[in-house]
């Protein structure tokens, strides 16, 4: 399963959408920021007042990784 995903997101005002592609995992810090994890090991912050659009892809992986974690596989209800 690749593990990897494009997130597009623009800042108040923009009228062009950017892409942050290769991103590994995604968290929101302190109220603040959206924090991207990419594949390279580079992060990418971008301040939560952004509009950000998630692949529907991400929440595949997020399960996927969850179930790994567990050890047994996870199902969506």
């Amino acid at each position: 399963m690749i593990e990897v995903y494009t997130v597009k997101y623009r800042q108040p005002g923009q009228t062009f959408w950017r892409k942050v592609k290769k991103v590994k995992a995604t968290e929101a810090k302190e109220k603040y920021w959206w924090v991207f994890h990419c594949e390279d090991d580079s992060l990418h912050y971008i301040s939560l007042n952004a509009e950000v659009i998630f692949p529907p892809e991400r929440q595949a992986i997020i399960t996927h990784q969850m179930g790994k974690e567990v050890g047994q596989p996870i199902q969506r209800a």
